[in-house]
Formats: structure tokens, C-alpha cells, sequence
């Protein structure tokens, strides 16, 4: 029943893309900035750079959720991340230093729309009956994703590189932005079961009445 529903089909594939690339990221970025500096500081400070816009940002991110329509907002996160990190991909042969602190940056910005979005789309895309099986299958997709995905990222940066790993997780997130095309949703505050407005709030996904519009 659930895995018959086009739109939770889509947004569960496209998830999968986004956590293929995340992988590949967290991998591939030391790799790189390690290449590019040869220092355990740079890529500290590279690290501290993404966190900054999201403890900044992620509380306008999960407002503009309320307001804006969350499959866009995954649509365009996913596509600014695939192109911030082919841009980095890019720039590697040229030595650029600064290149990884600015992608960071843009990175982090772009995950605190992106995982708010993410957050707040099953209350609004699926009847209440579905809601728990849905989180289910996604938190466990999450949870085997961080087991076996920085294996993964590290094969794929150990036989072809770290460019390499970086150019496969911007395409990666590039169509799970595709993927997401289409997937429409409503509007409107969602508020999780502590009563609370946004669901991160209260660590729980929960719900809109109605379902599907």
C-alpha cells in the first residue's frame, strides 16, 4: 500500500539519492581538503564553516517550510548542492585553497532549507494511517544508510578519487532533485504531537488531517 502511492515513491527515492550524496560528501571533502592543504586545521575549520549556517539558518528554514511548498524546497536545495559540489569538483585541478571553506558554507546553507523540507513532507503527503510504517521505512533507510554509506563513499574515494566521489555526489544530488519534480504537497503548518508547530521540535514527524489533499 505504501510503496503503491507515486508520491511517497518518489520522495523515498529521491531521500535515497540525497543520503547516496551526503555519504559521499562526508567522505570525499577531508580527502580533498587534506590534498589541498595538508592540514588537520583547515579541514577543522572547513567542517566548523558548514555547521555555522545551519545552527544560523535552519530556524528560517523551518519556518519558510511552513510557508512555502517542502517539495520545492527539496527540489531547489538539491539542485544549488549538486551544483556548489561539481563547481568544487571542478576547481580541484586548480589548486584553489579557499574553494572547500566556500562550498562548506554554501553547503550548510542549503541543508537548513533542504532537512526541514524533509522533515515536515510525510504529514502533508500521506493519510495519518500511513504515517507510521512511512517514518519507519525512512528512519531505518537512514539508519543503514550510516552504516554501509561511509563504506561506500570510502571504496568509491579510494579506487577513483576524491573529484571523482565529488562529481558522483552532485549528480547524485542533482537527481534526486529531478526525482522530486512534480511531487506536490500543501501548504500549512504541521504540528508534531506535543502540540508544537514544527516537528523537529518535538523529534517526531506527525500530523496534518486529511492526507493527501
Amino acid at each position: 500500500m505504501l510503496l503503491r502511492s507515486p508520491g511517497f515513491l518518489r520522495v523515498y527515492c529521491s531521500q535515497l539519492l540525497s543520503l547516496l550524496g551526503d555519504q559521499l560528501y562526508l567522505i570525499a571533502l577531508p580527502w580533498v581538503v587534506l590534498e589541498l592543504t595538508g592540514s588537520a586545521l583547515a579541514l577543522g575549520t572547513v567542517f566548523a564553516l558548514g555547521a555555522f549556517p545551519r545552527a544560523l539558518l535552519f530556524p528560517v528554514g523551518g519556518a519558510l517550510a511552513d510557508r512555502v511548498e517542502a517539495s520545492r524546497l527539496m527540489v531547489a536545495s538539491g539542485f544549488a548542492r549538486g551544483l556548489v559540489i561539481a563547481g568544487l569538483a571542478a576547481l580541484l585541478g586548480t589548486g584553489q585553497t579557499w574553494a572547500p571553506y566556500l562550498v562548506a558554507v554554501l553547503l550548510g546553507a542549503a541543508a537548513s532549507f533542504y532537512y526541514p523540507a524533509e522533515g515536515s513532507l510525510l504529514p502533508r503527503l500521506l493519510p495519518r494511517d500511513l504515517l507510521q510504517s512511512a517514518n519507519g521505512l525512512v528512519q531505518g533507510t537512514n539508519q543503514l544508510a550510516s552504516v554501509l554509506g561511509p563504506a561506500l563513499g570510502g571504496a568509491v574515494v579510494g579506487a577513483l578519487g576524491g573529484g571523482a566521489a565529488l562529481t558522483i555526489a552532485a549528480g547524485t544530488y542533482t537527481l534526486a532533485a529531478v526525482v522530486m519534480l512534480g511531487v506536490r504537497v500543501r501548504r500549512g503548518r504541521v504540528r508534531g504531537t506535543c502540540g508544537l508547530p514544527f516537528p523537529a521540535i518535538c523529534g517526531k514527524v506527525w500530523v496534518l488531517p486529511g492526507g493527501i489533499r
